[in-house]
């Protein structure tokens, strides 16, 4: 990542602090791939869910505008779920002494906690909006 930064653009360097991001999202990835992977081998279908769609059919719409809103899904809870083993990692680690594991079990707990709040933060405007629709139902008159 840094060499091809670096070999890109001329601010490669400034551009690097963003490899911290894309580290713990790519750890935090693993869950959701592997439940991929999983459901290949079993012949389940399963669509792709985590790239914004904005509806931008025209020159003169903009994806600004508009509000990214994904359905809440199980995979985010187990996500939280990896971050909390890998805290649990931790203490065991360090309770053993086994200080050379530390750096790794902390990327792990924060690559899931990462992509586990990321994805319960994107389905709350989904949420948001059916609970608001239903409470419009419950209140209009028959």
């Amino acid at each position: 990542y840094a060499l091809s930064q670096r070999a890109l653009y001329r601010d490669g360097r400034a551009r690097f602090v963003y490899f911290a991001a894309l580290l713990l999202l790519g750890i935090g990835m693993a869950w959701n791939n592997s439940l991929a992977v999983a459901e290949a081998f079993t012949r389940r279908g399963n669509t792709f869910r985590r790239t914004p769609k904005f509806r931008v059919e025209q020159d003169a719409d903009a994806w600004e505008s508009k509000e990214y809103a994904l359905a809440f899904s199980w995979e985010a809870v187990g996500e939280l779920g990896l971050g909390v083993y890998a805290l649990a990692g931790v203490v065991i680690a360090w309770q053993q002494k086994f200080f050379w594991a530390l750096p790794y079990l902390l990327l792990y707990a924060a690559g899931f906690f990462y992509t586990g709040l990321l994805s319960i933060a994107h389905s709350l405007p989904a949420f948001k909006s059916q609970v608001a629709g239903r409470r419009s139902q419950a209140s209009s008159p028959l």
